[in-house]
């Protein structure tokens, strides 16, 4: 029951039309009626034009992540950067075991000095010089002048045709250094230096020299050379090796030599 148009004289009749339903006989009035059934829906009507938007809704819900990508290519390196300031040192670890003290098998030991009067500080009633050889007794005398002596008192002075040689033991297979001191009397002096490699058997006699040509030996007094040389390697055989100094010289012309060394190099 709806009602429609009623006066208050009418509206009081029917008391309420929302009664109706409750009293049907009061209600067959002008301004009350019975709802009839509803019709057959008519043809929907051209659609209106579009309102205006409305406001924005709320953002929904985040939804899933999806599935990690393919990775993508490495990119370049990029440049190094600086190096860091050096650490503090650290602690000096504790010293290890000493270990087993080695054995030395090589023969070839230094022996310290293995010439004998060296020096030329000793000479025989011949005027040799203790020690050594000479070829002629006349080619060698002791000097002891001012200016003619390297160290101590005496050197060994030697003219032309002497061949002053000292025969010493050793073993094979080492090397040896000669040296010693020595000047002119005269600009006509020349010197050669020698050590001889031997044995008492068949081995060939291998040489080692120096020569110290005339006018290349200092001829000032109290002026000495100093020479020293080292010798190839003695045979593994060698048993000897042997020293020879050669002088030759003009007339009375004449070498000194003195503070000869030999040893083990």
């Amino acid at each position: 029951m709806n009602e429609f148009s009623c006066g208050d004289r009418d509206r009081g009749r029917c008391r309420s039309c929302n009664n109706c339903p409750n009293a049907p006989n009061c209600c067959w009035s002008r301004c009350c009626v019975l709802t009839g059934a509803t019709g057959a829906t008519g043809r929907t009507g051209a659609t209106g034009p579009t309102g205006p938007q409305g406001p924005r809704g709320f953002t929904g819900a985040t939804g899933a992540t999806g599935a990690t990508g393919a990775t993508g290519a490495t990119g370049a390196t990029g440049a190094t950067g600086r190096t860091g300031a050096t650490g503090a040192t650290g602690r000096t670890g504790a010293t290890g075991a000493t270990g087993a003290t080695g054995v030395c098998t090589c023969n070839c030991i230094s022996r310290g000095e293995m010439s004998v009067n060296g020096g030329m500080e000793a000479f025989n009633a011949q005027g040799v010089p203790t020690g050594w050889n000479i070829n002629d007794d006349d080619l060698v005398e002791p000097d002891d002048d001012q200016g003619n002596v390297h160290s101590g008192n005496f050197s060994a002075r030697l003219f032309d045709g002497a061949i002053l040689s000292q025969d010493i033991d050793i073993e094979g297979g080492c090397f040896f250094e000669l040296s010693f001191f020595a000047k002119g009397n005269g600009a006509q002096v020349q010197l050669e230096a020698c050590v001889i490699f031997s044995n008492d058997d068949s081995l060939q006699p291998a040489e080692t020299c120096i020569l110290i040509r005339a006018q290349d030996i200092p001829t000032d007094n109290r002026n000495f050379a100093f020479y020293r040389f080292i010798t190839d390697r003695a045979p593994n055989n060698a048993t000897n090796a042997r020293i020879e100094f050669r002088v030759t010289a003009n007339g009375e012309q004449s070498l000194n030599l003195d503070d000869v060394s030999f040893s083990v190099n």
